[in-house]
């Protein structure tokens, strides 16, 4: 799951409620929302679009075809699967990172929920304690989550939200953590619906 720079288990009903959600921008019907925690050093990005043309089911067949996410995912140079089955992956990635070095981290995705009440959802979190050796030319990202939703609307399509915050771990500025765990959620999600879109219409 391609968190980038900024990022894919928590939900948004676990924040507290004194950091809000502000929208941030939007744009080609991507609305960004961003919160900021006091002790965070980089924010909560959510990004919510809605899909007329794509199904819930098709967006998570993509979303969960961990397999094949290097290939139109942005930033991903290496992608490793060390665990897989039904619901659950285990995953090591490494990303390019524009100006600084390198990140790369472990991740657990769940899937969560397959299409009841309409929703499909997956949940990303880095294990704890995950024995995987520290790469020297990268620096290890671990306090890292993501959510996705897929909901089926009344009307046909899907609202898609992402959710997702990342420490990039390290010494960098602060005005490019806040530009980063923007950037990358937005870059992920515009990723996953062209390559949805692609596969639904080859």
């Amino acid at each position: 799951m391609a968190l980038f720079f900024s990022t894919v288990a928590a939900t948004g009903a676990l924040l507290p409620a004194a950091a809000p959600l502000a929208r941030a921008a939007a744009g080609d019907a991507v609305v960004v929302a961003k919160r900021q925690l006091p002790d965070a050093v980089a924010p909560i990005v959510l990004v919510t679009v809605r899909v007329p043309d794509l199904k819930p089911e098709q967006l998570f067949a993509v979303a969960w075809d961990v397999r094949s996410q290097a290939k139109w995912a942005p930033r991903i140079k290496r992608l490793e699967i060390l665990k897989a089955d039904a619901n659950e992956w285990i995953i090591y990635e490494q990303v390019d990172v524009p100006v600084t070095k390198d990140r790369d981290y472990v991740l657990r995705l769940q899937a969560t929920a397959r299409g009841q009440g309409g929703l499909y959802q997956i949940k990303a979190m880095a294990p704890r304690g995950y024995p995987w050796p520290l790469d020297a030319e990268h620096v290890r990202m671990l306090d890292l989550w993501s959510e996705w939703n897929f909901r089926a609307e009344p009307t046909g399509g899907t609202l898609v939200s992402y959710e997702s915050y990342g420490d990039p771990a390290g010494s960098l500025p602060g005005w490019l953590k806040k530009a980063a765990a923007e950037r990358g959620p937005v870059d992920f999600v515009k990723a996953l619906l062209a390559e949805t879109r692609r596969r639904a219409h080859p």
